[in-house]
Parts: structure tokens; C-alpha cells; sequence
């Protein structure tokens, strides 16, 4: 882990810390999309290939795909990726809808909605 933290210091990146899983939640989920795609294609271009011959010709693409999820609104906070990068550098406020609803009680001592409510 120190080497790679030195790595990204000597280019200029930034590294935030994070008290809580939440912050980091958004930027997590599309990286995991991003790796699902990718590595999918990876794991394909190799099964052509010998075990002593790796290709290396799926990163070129990378790009591309790159470009497919940054331009695409998300389901939980309906604007672009790019568009929040943006807005949580000037320190605005994104605002997500949760990920799963629940039919309990969201405070302190509330009653149960009845079934009918939707």
C-alpha cells in the first residue's frame, strides 16, 4: 500500500480519507460497473489465447467504455457521473435517493405505515 500511495503523490493525486463506507458509495459503484464490463472482456480476449500469451489489446478500448458510463444518468442520483465529479468539487451537495425502500418506521418511535400505503 506505501508504494502505491507514493505513487500517487509523486503525480499529484489527491488521496481523501473517509471516515464513512457512504462518501465514497457513488465513485465505488461505478468503478465496481466499469470493472464488470472491462474485465468481462479481458477474461474473453485471454480464453484466444495461450497461457504464455497475454493480450494486452483490450486496455486500448478502455477509453471508449470509459466514456459510455460517464455519459449515462444513474439510478440513484439521476445527473451524470461527470456532472457530480463537478458539483462535489465545488462542494455542492448531491443529493441520492435510497437504495432500498423500506416499509418501517424512519424515526425515532414512529408507527409502522400501514400495507396499503405505497
Amino acid at each position: 500500500m506505501g508504494e502505491c500511495r507514493d505513487l500517487f503523490l509523486r503525480h499529484g493525486v489527491r488521496i481523501q480519507y473517509t471516515k464513512f463506507k457512504r462518501s465514497v458509495a457513488i465513485a465505488e459503484q461505478d468503478h465496481q460497473e466499469f470493472e464488470k464490463y472491462a474485465f468481462f472482456r479481458q477474461d474473453a480476449m485471454d480464453l484466444h489465447l495461450s497461457l504464455t500469451n497475454r493480450s494486452r489489446e483490450w486496455v486500448v478500448d478502455l477509453h471508449i467504455n470509459d466514456d459510455k458510463y460517464n455519459d449515462s444518468l444513474t439510478k440513484l442520483i439521476h445527473i451524470l457521473p461527470n456532472e457530480a465529479v463537478k458539483k462535489s468539487l465545488e462542494s455542492e451537495k448531491i443529493f441520492a435517493d435510497p437504495a432500498v425502500k423500506h416499509k418501517r418506521p424512519i424515526g425515532y418511535n414512529e408507527p409502522l405505515l400501514s400495507s396499503d400505503v405505497k
